[in-house]
């Protein structure tokens, strides 16, 4: 899977401080990306900030799934927009073909 969001750009996000692993960081990253890739069909410059937005809850959120859950809930109407966005421009990009 493209990343569309490197490990540094998460860093600035999170305003990282030291103390945590490089690996660590990443895995919440890894699984941003594909949570939204999963959700959405696709990660791309578009949904940079869906996979910022789910790789930070992740990092804020390490305490038991139930809240982690919840908060991956409070987002899904902007993965729901993503997906409606990303099949409208598929479809116009399907006709506009024909």
């Amino acid at each position: 899977m493209a990343t569309s969001v490197t490990l540094e750009e998460f860093k600035n996000h999170i305003e990282f401080e030291e103390g945590m692993s490089d690996n660590m960081l990443q895995l919440y990253l890894d699984s941003g990306e594909r949570y939204i890739f999963n959700s959405v069909g696709l990660v791309s410059e578009h949904t940079k900030h869906l996979v910022l937005l789910v790789a930070s809850l992740l990092y804020n959120q390490r305490t038991p799934e139930k809240s982690i859950g919840e908060a991956l809930d409070a987002i899904t109407p902007l993965i729901i927009q993503e997906q409606v966005m990303n099949y409208e421009e598929s479809t116009v990009a399907e006709s506009s073909q024909i």
